[in-house]
Parts: structure tokens; sequence; C-alpha cells
């Protein structure tokens, strides 16, 4: 009896491994064509005659870009059109509601364009009319967000890096949030608004951006109805650092999103903020070495991460042999990552305001209709949870903008034709 219920043992737990190899068999034969699913894109590229910068989404479902020096412009995916207006610009961002009389007419639009230029220009630009509203503020400026009601820039001089420019366009209000230059040290600055959640969003290094030294990145925010700022420190290198680039910080869904692409691999990633529980998640990505900076258009090379569909997007540029290669990266699940705690800190911030002087004009706006090309593109499935495509003989012009349900619009320049497109990768 004994022996009899000891062959039955085996019996039942031979059954059992037999049952659990074939499924692991099934499973594994599986996941080849699941990732290959998963990891399929169509790619749109309209060709333009100028290079591409900033992208953000606007609320009527198109996407508005800059090109630095030269124009703003609008792409509406659905019927291949671009607008361009020729207004000298940088970064944008979408604007407040605004209605302004110009030569005896009042001109409302639901959102605007809020534009900066490098010597601290801000334009609104009405898009339903070509009306263009202007401030200068006392520096120059090298980021901008916007608000329901407000305007934010970032105030650059020789020896202040870190002030913040809030202009209430209705009244034409300038405050200045002064934070110490101390939060980012001899050569660091901010950079990277976004404006969620009631508060502004802005990214510090502590280092300036190539040096090969050890550094700190932090991620702060403002909070326009008590003028008080916090700081939360993401990550320090581990020792020096030969080249490394951060973008930061995209509010989405609670969190504060940075990008940085780095040498030493171990840092390069999406970084997720999340304030109220007091924690940074880490996303990895195998991005390899980042791309030398080249000349206009691009400029920083890298771009933000942010979250759209229960996934985490970012891009960046890399350099191998002497080929540029744009890569553009999701994070599907957001289960694997590193979770560290992190505690704020709260500098003393100098507010002060004055009133800023407007210039009204109106610019005509071109439109053309630009057919696209169309290809299917496969990405790399890195296990666990990490799709990176890949575009070849290509560097990103700046920033990406990512829609709701997760598909990327962002700008790639071609150095072996000099041809720039403004591109979309649906998944």
């Amino acid at each position: 009896m004994t022996s009899s219920k000891r062959a039955a043992g085996l019996s039942s737990r031979t059954t059992v491994l037999i049952g659990i190899f074939v499924i692991v068999l099934v499973i594994g034969l599986a996941v080849p064509a699941a990732a290959a699913a998963r990891t399929s894109a169509t790619v749109k590229q309209w060709p333009v005659s100028f290079g591409p910068n900033d992208f953000i989404m606007a609320p009527d479902g198109t996407v508005f870009f800059s090109a630095p020096g030269v124009l703003v412009g609008r792409l509406n995916p659905s019927t291949n059109e671009v607008t361009t207006w020729p207004i000298a610009t940088f970064h944008l961002a979408i604007g407040p509601a605004f209605s302004v009389e110009f030569n005896g007419q009042t001109f409302t639009d639901a959102f605007t364009v809020a534009l900066v230029r490098l010597n601290g220009q801000v334009r609104l630009l009405l898009p339903s009319s070509g009306v263009v509203v202007r401030w200068v503020l006392p520096e120059g400026s090298l980021d901008i967000a916007a608000s329901s009601r407000n305007i934010y820039a970032t105030l650059i001089t020789d020896e202040d890096t870190t002030a913040i420019a809030s202009i209430e366009p209705t009244t034409d209000t300038l405050t200045t949030y002064d934070l110490p230059q101390s939060i980012a040290g001899p050569g660091g600055a901010i950079h990277g608004l976004s404006f969620g959640d009631g508060r502004l969003w802005f990214g510090v290094n502590e280092a300036e951006i190539g040096d090969v030294v050890s550094f700190e990145q932090k991620t702060g925010s403002l909070d326009p109805a008590t003028s008080t700022v916090q700081l939360w420190s993401l990550f320090s290198s581990p020792g020096a650092v030969t080249f490394g680039l951060g973008r930061t910080a995209t509010f989405a869904s609670g969190s504060a999103w940075t990008m940085y692409h780095s040498t030493d691999p171990s840092l390069t990633g999406a970084y997720r903020l999340k304030p109220d529980s007091g924690k940074v998640e880490f996303y990895s990505a195998p991005f390899g070495t980042p791309a030398s900076a080249p000349g206009f258009p691009a400029v920083e090379n890298i771009d933000r991460a942010s979250m759209a569909g229960g996934s985490a997007w970012g891009a960046s540029t890399s350099e191998k042999d002497g080929v540029q290669t744009v890569q553009v990266a999701r994070w599907q699940p957001l289960g694997f990552r590193s979770v560290a705690s992190v505690s704020p800190e709260q500098p003393e911030v100098t507010v002060s305001t004055e009133t800023l002087s407007r210039l009204v004009t109106q610019v005509t706006p071109t439109i053309t209709t630009v057919t696209p090309d169309i290809t299917t593109v496969t990405g790399t499935f890195t296990v666990p949870n990490v799709t990176v495509w890949g575009f070849t003989d290509r560097f990103i012009s700046n920033r990406i903008a990512l829609s709701l349900d997760g598909v990327v619009y962002l700008g790639l320049f071609i150095p072996s034709t000099g041809q720039s497109v403004l591109a979309r990768l649906s998944t």
C-alpha cells in the first residue's frame, strides 16, 4: 500500500511538472509574437523647410511647434495642413484664454500660444486671428509655461539663473520670484517649466550642463498662491559625469517627470517624483552614449518624460561610431522601477512686482498642405518593460508632445540630407 501511494505521488508530481513545462514552453513561444505586436508602430513624417524645435499639444487636437528665431507653426494631423506665423520664438506653451482690442475690434480665443525668445521677449498669439501681444522681460529667458491665468518664464542673467517671472496678461503685471543661486550652484540653472496641480514645476541642475563633475539633479515647485517653493533631490551622480543632459519637469497624473541621458548608464532614464507621497521612482532606459550637441536647430538633444495612457514616454539622441540615432522610449507597465524616499527643502523666495508695457500687432499666417511619408517601424523590446524605437541618421529637434492616448509628436533632423520633418509615432 505504501509503495502504491509513493508511485501515485510520483506520477502526480510528474504530471504537474510536465504540465508546467508545457505552459512555460507555450508562453515562451508566444512571447516573441506578443513583443512584436507591442513594438510595431506607424510613423508619419511631414517634410518642412525649417528646423522644428518645441512641440505642444493644443486642446483642439492640433500640434503647435516652434522654429527658433523664425516662426511658430501648427500641424493639423487630420488634414495634413501646416500653418506658420512669422514670429521669432524659441520655446512655447499653450496659454490661457484671452481677449484683446486691436484696431477697434475685440479678438478672443479660447486658448492662446505663449512664446518666449532668449532675449526675454514674451508673446501671446491668438491663433484664430493672428493677433499678437508682446511684453519684454527685464532679463533674458530660456523657457516658458502657462496656467489658465498666467504665463511663466525663466529669467537668466550673468549672476542669477534661478529667478522665475510670472505675467498676468490681462493686467500686464509682472511678478518675479527670486530664488537663491545656492540651490543650483555657480553653474546651475532653473529649466524645463511645466504647470500642473496649481503649481509651477521646474528642474534645477547643480552643475553646468556638460561639465565633467559630480552633480545633483532636483525638481522644484512654485506655489503662486503662497509664493513658496519646494525642492526635491532626484539623484546625485556617484562620480564625475563626462556628459549628461536633463529635461524636467513635465507634470502629468499627479507626478513631475524628468528625463535624463548620461554617459553613466546607471543614471539614464525617466525619474518620476510623487510629491504627495515623497517618493522618487526611476525607470531605466538603454539609450547608450548621448550624442554630442550639434548646432541649430537642436540645442539640447533630449526631451521631457511624461505619461499618457498608463505608460511613461521619453526621447533622446544617442551616438555610436559618429552616427546619431533618435530613440523614443516607452515604459509599459510602470511596475518595474526603483523607489526612493525624499523630503523637500523650502528655500527662501523674494517676490517683487511691476507693470509691463504691451505691444499689440497682427501677423498673417501661411497655410500649406504637406503630404506625409508613412512607414511602419518595429521597436526593440527590452525586458521587462521598455520599448525603444530607433531612427538612424537622425537627431531630435528638442521636445516632444504627447497626446492623452500616447501618440508622440517630435521634430527630426536628418544630417545626411539636411532635411527636417515633423514626425508622429503611433503604437
